[in-house]
């Protein structure tokens, strides 16, 4: 009878602790200076640090002129998805616009709020814009599309300012299949700002893993391809690993020995070493799909791709001194582990 209602109480216990929990990194997007009817895209994200799939029911955003977009599939314990909030800046002034976000996880919402204040002239801060093609400034010279899933279509925004004297309708050569733009205005006056909306159809890339690319600002008609206005590409695409809990229970675990390796400075060196450990400490082999690098400075080597249960491989790292300044010195790890299948090593110098 003792051991019938133990068993019964350790079942109820159980069941009370497996359960979702929504972890949002922010719960405020500032946007600053908005340009009166150009609509701005706040993005937000949330990891499910709980037990169970986390699913967002339904968004209510207080005004109509806020439209969200969520995840319709859930979030698998320990995985990370977006919400993207569209704000159409119709009205002058400042605002703070509230999204109530409605979960499995508990029955109250949780509020982010996109605060920020709609101008008829945003104000140029050259901090804003660190990046200087010809008379045009750019908020940023690197593209990155992080954690995506076959199918879909996210996007990103690069922020230009026309620094000439002349109207400027920005393109951007040798754009990929997967890739497309609209630039906001089409045309940018003398001393205005504008837009570049990149977007990436992710159903016409094959390979998980890393892809990288070059895109160029054109800055004249019949302008050529340089490294003067080059702009990189970064694609992260990761898989999604279905796992029942029975599975999950017989399945590779990943881990790492740091997951930020410190190589000192270089001094008078061409280059630096480290090395990094890759445990499997689950129950079956690890197996390392694809091994990539950001930064083609960086080099790397992995003593095994598969890594049996209990056992442990080498990742051998070396950094050299001329590692270019824009991809960010990072290595990327693609795994069978379906907690983790995504794996990033972050190097220091």
């Amino acid at each position: 009878m003792r051991t019938t209602l133990s068993t019964i109480l350790f079942f109820i216990a159980t069941a009370l602790c497996a359960q979702p929990q929504a972890e949002f990194s922010s719960e405020e997007a500032h946007l600053g200076e908005v340009a009166w009817q150009t609509p701005r895209v706040a993005t937000f994200a949330v990891r499910n640090v709980g037990n169970e799939p986390l699913l967002i029911t339904k968004m209510r955003p207080d005004c109509d002129c806020t439209n969200a977009v969520w995840p319709s599939q859930p979030i698998l314990p320990g995985e990370r998805a977006e919400i993207s909030v569209r704000f159409d800046a119709t009205l002058l002034g400042r605002f703070d616009k509230a999204i109530a976000v409605y979960t499995n996880a508990q029955a109250e919402p949780t509020y982010l709020h996109v605060i920020g204040k709609v101008v008829r002239e945003v104000s140029f801060r050259p901090e804003d814009f660190a990046h200087r093609i010809a008379d045009y400034h750019l908020d940023k010279n690197v593209i990155e599309f992080d954690n995506v899933k076959q199918g879909s279509t996210p996007k990103a925004i690069i922020q230009v300012f026309n620094g000439s004297t002349h109207a400027f309708h920005p393109e951007l050569m040798h754009l990929p299949a997967y890739l497309s733009v609209v630039a906001t205005p089409e045309l940018i006056e003398p001393g205005k700002k504008g837009e570049l909306h990149i977007e990436l159809n992710s159903s016409l890339l094959r390979d998980m893993g890393l892809t990288k690319t070059s895109v160029f600002l054109s800055r004249f008609v019949g302008d050529r391809v340089s490294q003067d206005n080059e702009l990189e590409v970064f694609i992260t695409m990761v898989p999604e690993l279905q796992a029942s809990p029975e599975e999950l229970a017989q399945a590779p675990k990943a881990e790492l020995s740091d997951s930020t390796l410190t190589l000192g400075a270089f001094g008078n060196k061409k280059k630096l070493r480290g090395t990094i450990m890759l445990h499997n400490n689950g129950l079956s082999p690890l197996e390392v799909k694809r091994l990539q690098v950001y930064n083609p400075g960086l080099h790397v080597s992995l003593s095994s791709s598969v890594i049996k249960p209990g056992k442990s491989a080498k990742m051998k790292v070396t950094l050299s001194a001329d590692a270019s300044s824009k991809g960010k010195r990072s290595i990327l790890l693609i795994t069978n582990d379906p907690r983790n299948p995504k794996i990033v090593v972050n190097i220091k110098n």
